[in-house]
């Protein structure tokens, strides 16, 4: 093991530091409350459904536990105004 690795610096190469090769790389990041905006920003019939029956509304959708509970404390408004200002891609 090199002095770099051991005080959890780069090694450095012909090319510039190069990152320790620790973990695979990739994060696990949880992506349904975005699924669930998308769906309710094109489809008024689902965003109308979220807003009066949210967790029915989520029944079909695939939701870590936080995510469901992440949706179900906000307020309604808040709710409306992200669907509202979900725009993909922008």
């Amino acid at each position: 093991m090199s002095v770099a690795d051991k005080m959890g610096r780069p090694e450095l190469t012909i090319v510039g530091g190069q990152p320790s090769k620790r973990g695979s790389g990739s994060l696990d990041v949880p992506t349904g409350i975005e699924k669930v905006l998308c769906e309710a920003a094109r489809d008024d019939a689902f965003a109308r459904r979220l807003i009066e029956d949210r967790r029915g509304s989520l029944e079909s959708m695939a939701l870590s536990d936080s995510e469901m509970a992440a949706l179900g404390a906000v307020p309604d408004s808040a709710l409306e105004a992200m669907i509202a200002g979900y725009h993909p891609g922008k």
